[in-house]
C-alpha cells in the first residue's frame, strides 16, 4: 500500500510545473489582451455625429410626415429631440444644419446651431477636425397630402481628446 501511494505523489509532482505554465500562459494571455485594448485609439465622433442626426430626424419626422409644429409654428428643435442648447452655446463641440425645402426646391425653413466652420473640416482630411455625418429624406406636408418635403440634415462633432 505504500508504493501506491508513492506512485501518486510522483504523478503530482509532475502535473505541478505544467499547472503553473498554464497559469502562466494565461496570466500573460490577460495582460497583453489588456495592455492591446488600452493602448489602442478610440474615435467616436462618427457614431456621436450619428446620433444627434437621429434625434434630429426624430424631432422632424412624424411617422413619415413633417412635424405640424414646424408649419404651424411653436416647434422648438431642443425640446422636440431631447437635446440641451447648452452644449451648443457654451462649446463649439458640435453643430447641426436642418433645411427644409419644398417641391420647387425652395428653402421654407432652416434650423442651424453650433459652430458652422465644421462643414469646411468635414471636407478635409485630418485627425483633429471635426467627423460630419449627413441624410437627405422625405416626408409628407401633414395639412396638404401630396405635398412632399425634402429635408436635409448636417451634423458635426469634435468633442473629446483626439491623439
Amino acid at each position: 500500500m505504500v508504493k501506491k501511494l508513492n506512485k501518486r505523489a510522483d504523478d503530482e509532482v509532475i502535473l505541478s510545473p505544467f499547472f503553473f505554465l498554464m497559469l502562466a500562459i494565461v496570466g500573460i494571455a490577460i495582460v497583453t489582451a489588456v495592455v492591446v485594448i488600452m493602448s489602442s485609439n478610440s474615435d467616436i465622433r462618427v457614431g456621436e455625429a450619428k446620433t444627434l442626426n437621429d434625434r434630429l430626424v426624430y424631432a422632424i419626422d412624424d411617422n413619415g410626415y413633417l412635424n405640424d409644429k414646424i408649419i404651424k409654428g411653436g416647434f422648438d428643435i431642443f425640446q422636440d429631440s431631447d437635446m440641451n442648447s447648452q452644449m451648443f452655446e457654451n462649446t463649439n463641440d458640435f453643430y447641426f444644419n436642418v433645411q427644409i425645402y419644398d417641391e420647387n426646391n425652395q428653402l421654407k425653413y432652416s434650423f442651424v446651431k453650433g459652430n458652422k466652420d465644421f462643414e469646411i473640416q468635414c471636407g478635409l482630411n485630418g485627425k483633429k477636425l471635426a467627423k460630419c455625418y449627413s441624410r437627405e429624406i422625405a416626408l409628407l406636408n401633414p395639412e396638404e397630402s401630396g405635398q412632399i418635403f425634402r429635408v436635409k440634415i448636417f451634423s458635426g462633432v469634435n468633442s473629446g481628446d483626439v491623439k
